[in-house]
């Protein structure tokens, strides 16, 4: 992932659930990669870039994850939203 610099813990936190979430589909090597890119999740293409993900999914709000609203479909604005667990 590039080197980024932040403004806040707010942006700091944020970015941490963005590479998380590219983790955990990508790196093959990720403990959680067979729940999730093992099986196909994917994350969708405008989210290769941090800013997209921050413009289409705003500041992550106090004590909330990103959640897929159908579990089996893709990490995408249509399909994510801040949800307690």
């Amino acid at each position: 992932m590039p080197r980024v610099h932040f403004r806040s813990e707010d942006e700091r936190a944020i970015y941490r659930v963005w590479v998380g979430m590219h983790d955990r589909c990508r790196r093959t090597t990720h403990p959680m990669y067979h729940r999730y890119g093992g099986r196909g999740i994917k994350v969708c293409e405008r989210w290769s870039t941090f800013e997209n993900f921050v413009d289409d999914m705003g500041a992550r709000p106090p004590g909330l994850t990103l959640e897929r609203k159908d579990n089996d479909g893709p990490y995408a604005k249509w399909n994510c939203e801040w949800a307690s667990n």
